[in-house]
C-alpha cells in the first residue's frame, strides 16, 4: 500500500500541515517491467546535479515499475495536540478562517451536509470542519 500511496503522490488530511508524498520519501526500491531491482534516493535536501529517477517514480501510478520499499523522512511527535470542530452554514466563513498560514493547523477535513448525513444521520449544519492543531508549546 505505501507504494501505490508514493506512485500516486498521495495527500491526505495532513496535507496542509506536512505537504505531499514526493516530499518526505528519500529512498525507494523498485521493481523494473524486465525484472531487475533498482535502489534510488536522494543525496541531499537539495540536489541540482541532474534528473533525479526516483522522483519520476513520484507521482508516476506505475508505469515505470513497482515501488517495493520506501525509506521516508519523519518528524518529532507534537508534544500537544487538539481537534476541534467547526460548524457552520456560511463557506465564506472556513475561507476567512484558512487564508493565513498557521503551523499550528496540521490536519484539516472538510465534510458537507450529506457526508456529515451519511456519517450519523444528523447534520448539525451545511459544512462541518475537522481541524487537528498540534504545537511544542502548551501556550499556543
Amino acid at each position: 500500500m505505501i507504494g501505490g500511496n508514493v506512485a500516486t503522490n498521495a495527500a491526505g488530511a495532513k496535507f496542509i500541515g506536512y505537504g505531499a508524498t514526493r516530499n518526505h520519501v528519500q529512498n525507494m526500491t523498485v521493481v523494473l517491467p524486465g525484472g531487475e531491482i533498482v535502489e534510488l534516493g536522494k543525496t541531499a535536501d537539495k540536489d541540482a546535479t541532474g534528473p533525479n529517477l526516483m522522483e519520476l517514480f513520484i507521482g508516476s501510478e506505475g508505469i515505470f515499475g513497482f515501488i517495493i520499499d520506501v525509506t521516508f523522512k519523519t518528524y518529532p511527535i507534537p508534544k500537544f495536540s487538539e481537534s476541534v470542530i467547526l460548524h457552520t452554514n456560511n463557506l465564506f466563513e472556513v475561507y476567512e478562517l484558512l487564508k493565513e498560514p498557521s503551523k499550528m493547523i496540521t490536519a484539516i477535513e472538510f465534510l458537507d451536509f450529506n457526508s456529515q448525513h451519511l456519517l450519523d444521520g444528523n447534520a448539525k449544519s451545511k459544512y462541518e470542519i475537522l481541524i487537528e492543531l498540534n504545537s511544542d508549546s502548551k501556550r499556543d
